[in-house]
């Protein structure tokens, strides 16, 4: 049912070879089946910074880590802690993001660390409602590939690309 639920959230993981510049080999080595439903890192989704795109790729990574805990069925505790860790990812990745817009003097900066804000106090509601049982692991899972990846990282952050953060 979990996978069934997820089919409609994530892009399937496409079989064939993955070229080295496209998926970090930590990410390869993470997920446990292959053919499990994944979110899938892209080299469309590279900003050209080299920090920020090593942290989007660590962003799929855990989401992944969040995919596979709830298929397989791992403990709420181990779960809640993969909820902590996408949080505290997230929130060290929006710093420094939002650092390096701010050196650039990219004058969206303020807006972009509203939406971070936005999201960060979104993902600490999810916490806290996955804690008292509000919420399921593909609700995360769902705020992480639609809200964060989709939402921001693919519409929002690939608008300031290598030119904006070089």
């Amino acid at each position: 049912m979990f996978l069934n639920r997820l089919k409609a959230l994530l892009l399937p993981n496409r079989p064939g070879p993955i070229h080295p510049a496209d998926q970090q080999r930590s990410l390869e080595s993470e997920i446990s089946d292959p053919r499990l439903a994944t979110i899938v890192w892209r080299k469309e989704y590279l900003c050209g910074h080299p920090r920020i795109d090593e942290q989007h790729k660590m962003l799929f990574l855990i989401g992944n880590r969040l995919i596979n805990a709830g298929r397989q069925g791992h403990s709420k505790e181990k779960v809640e802690r993969l909820i902590g860790e996408m949080s505290q990812h997230i929130l060290d990745h929006f710093c420094s993001e939002e650092l390096i817009l701010v050196h650039a003097g990219h004058p969206l900066t303020q807006q972009h660390r509203d939406a971070h804000q936005c999201l960060q106090d979104r993902a600490a509601e999810f916490s806290m409602q996955y804690a008292r049982g509000q919420v399921s692991v593909e609700d995360i899972v769902s705020f992480v590939a639609h809200d964060v990846i989709h939402g921001h990282i693919i519409k929002e952050d690939l608008k300031f690309a290598v030119k904006a953060l070089a």
